[in-house]
């Protein structure tokens, strides 16, 4: 917190009042780690006076602005790794809730900033995406401006917002690997293949979510096609392709004979969502009995296992379920395969359930 400016003030954090400005975040580890400081340096006898009488200088005979400059200097002392840094900013940057801003109203700004997007009108968008970020100072609505760019062909306004995000030893995470994606993304539009891939690879490196993961495999793997099927691969997963045009094109890729699997798995997932229930199963049987990498072959298992669910054939969707759950894989995969196979065995042996069953949430 220190390194980042944002460690509180404990001269003021330690009264009632000054404790309650502070995000609670911050405000309770950084008292913890004064007063741990003050128990390996003072030792417990004036820790225990200090909590009878409530006086620090009754307790320490010093003043509180001097115990917590010798914290603080102490603080001084060490550096913190960028992994750590990366972190904090993540855990300590939010306001308190005094100076937070309105929920609602970054909700409303978001909603009217997406309606402008959706008809592509990013000038619209601009200043209202940039107002939430002034409410809510994290680079989100900077990623939004950039990528609405990118969709329009605007590769140096895109950069020029990525400019304006934090350097990545600043960012969490998934910040971290959504920062790689555009610029990936950027290096592609501006015909640096080379460089776009080894963004993708160290974004894998970060070992990000199990969703990023899976874009981010879909990319390296797009990579090492041919261009008939890498262009319009990568153009939808950068959001530059959609509706009716990405259907259209990605079929056009997927060939005759022998489908690209990789194809297939996003049409599958795009078919779905369609309600195109049987040419998503066949899709979807297509990429999990090929050699897509295991995060994109799980997925497409798992959609096999959905997409038999909503056919109502129930018996065959919880077989398929129970075989995922037990294979090693990961915890999110196995998770998922569990409770759906549990709701398909539910459905197979009770079909006319009033009601549906939704055990647990909806999957």
């Amino acid at each position: 917190m220190k390194e980042l400016g944002l460690l509180p003030d404990l001269r003021q954090a330690l009264t009632l009042t000054g404790f309650w400005r502070e995000p609670s975040s911050r405000a309770y580890v950084a008292a913890g780690s004064f007063i741990r400081h003050l128990f390996e340096r003072r030792g417990r006898e004036p820790l225990s006076r200090l909590y009878e009488a409530g006086s620090f200088e009754d307790a320490y005979g010093e003043e509180l602005a001097s115990l917590v400059r010798g914290w603080e200097n102490e603080l001084s002392s060490s550096r913190a790794s960028p992994e750590a840094l990366a972190w904090a900013e993540g855990a300590f940057r939010r306001p308190s809730v005094f100076s937070r801003a309105c929920p609602h109203e970054t909700a409303k700004l978001s909603r009217e900033a997406n309606a402008h997007l959706s008809q592509g009108d990013v000038e619209a968008a601009e200043p209202l995406l940039l107002r939430i970020h002034e409410l809510y100072p994290e680079p989100s609505p900077l990623f939004r401006l950039a990528r609405a760019e990118l969709a329009r062909d605007r590769v140096d306004s895109a950069r020029a917002w990525l400019e304006r995000v934090p350097s990545e030893d600043q960012l969490q995470v998934d910040h971290r690997v959504e920062r790689l994606e555009l610029e990936a993304s950027i290096a592609r539009r501006s015909q640096d293949t080379e460089g776009a891939s080894a963004k993708v690879r160290a974004a894998m490196e970060l070992s990000p979510s199990y969703d990023r993961e899976r874009l981010e495999t879909a990319r390296l793997l797009a990579f090492s096609r041919t261009a008939s099927v890498a262009e319009p691969v990568l153009d939808y997963l950068d959001g530059s392709l959609r509706g009716e045009a990405a259907v259209g094109r990605l079929f056009a890729a997927r060939g005759e004979g022998s489908p690209d699997p990789l194809v297939d798995y996003l049409l599958s997932r795009r078919m779905q969502g369609a309600g195109a229930t049987e040419l998503a199963l066949t899709l979807a049987r297509n990429a999990a009995s090929s050699t897509l990498p295991d995060a994109l072959r799980w997925e497409a298992e798992l959609m096999e296992g959905r997409l038999l669910f909503e056919l109502g054939r129930y018996e065959e969707a919880a077989s398929a379920f129970s075989s995922i759950a037990v294979r090693p894989a990961r915890s999110e995969v196995t998770h998922e395969a569990s409770r759906w196979a549990e709701r398909s065995r539910f459905n197979a042996r009770w079909p006319n359930a009033p009601g549906g069953v939704n055990l647990g949430g909806e999957p």
